[in-house]
């Protein structure tokens, strides 16, 4: 089970905090790892940021892979068009399924 949210603000740009607060409400769906997209409207362009949260393993920041969330909320737009959240549970099952045992052997 993983918990996304999404802020789009329809009129002007909203406050992206607005989204921590969301996705920390459903933080029980995955309290594994967090991030962020936010998008916004600088200059008549629209801008992306990729955050990682307080809960984002290292391997992830250091992944360096397209959209991989890098930066922490200190680099944050201060308003935001449209905002993500994501929480990741991760799934750890530790019996093996019979047909990967015969692949195995």
């Amino acid at each position: 089970m993983c918990g996304i949210s999404a802020l789009f603000c329809l009129q002007g740009q909203c406050d992206p905090n607005n989204i921590i607060t969301m996705t920390n409400c459903v933080r029980h769906r995955g309290p594994d790892d967090e991030g962020y997209v936010f998008f916004s409207l600088e200059e008549g362009q629209y801008k992306s940021y990729c955050i990682a949260g307080n809960e984002t393993p290292p391997a992830v920041k250091a992944a360096g892979l397209p959209y991989t969330p890098s930066c922490s909320s200190v680099h944050m737009p201060e308003q935001a068009v449209i905002a993500l959240g994501h929480r990741r549970l991760s799934i750890e099952d530790f019996e093996i399924p019979p047909q990967t045992t015969k692949a195995l052997s």
